[in-house]
């Protein structure tokens, strides 16, 4: 059965994780000052602390969903994937503003199959700069077709990172 999210999660002053081979968020995931990971895989590893906590070595087929909204200071949605399968989608709203002692930072990625954003993605650095997204496939295409902002509201510029065999970008 795939661990799924309907309601409304909050990690006052920690980190939010869903495991499994299936995870999907249709409710609200918040964690202020940490980390909110999606993970989907068979042996998934996650570690206390560092730039990236969630990593995927096994789970063929695995797949990892937000269709709802996540409020973070980071963000993580990590599946195995298959090679041609849709391994990592994000149609809803992922922020990772809201943090007063860690730098924004969004990260969407599989290790084989496809990564697609059609909702909205922000980040943005606690001292209000502009934050870090990366979209990533070691084997699969990426599709981007909704937004995402790494820039501050007074407009100071941050990093987007899309890497993967193939890059579709809707106008």
């Amino acid at each position: 059965a795939p661990t799924q999210n309907f309601g409304k999660i909050n990690a006052a002053g920690g980190d939010v994780f869903l495991v499994g081979r299936t995870v999907e968020n249709f409710g609200t995931i918040g964690a202020v000052d940490g980390l909110v990971g999606l993970a989907g895989g068979n042996e998934v590893l996650l570690k206390a602390s560092g730039d990236e906590r969630v990593f995927i070595s096994a789970g063929d087929g695995a797949y990892v969903n937000n269709a709802g909204e996540i409020n973070s200071a980071m963000a993580e949605l990590k599946s195995h994937g298959n090679v041609g399968a849709l391994a990592v989608n994000n149609s809803g709203a992922i922020r990772a503003t809201h943090s007063t002692t860690k730098n924004g930072r969004v990260v969407l990625a599989s290790n084989f199959g496809n990564v697609s954003n059609t909702g909205v993605i922000e980040s943005r650095s606690f001292d209000g700069s502009g934050g870090e997204i990366e979209i990533r496939t070691g084997h699969g295409e990426i599709h981007i077709g909704g937004i995402l902002n790494a820039t501050s509201a007074a407009g100071q510029g941050g990093n987007v990172r899309i890497l993967g065999d193939t890059v579709n970008v809707d106008p």
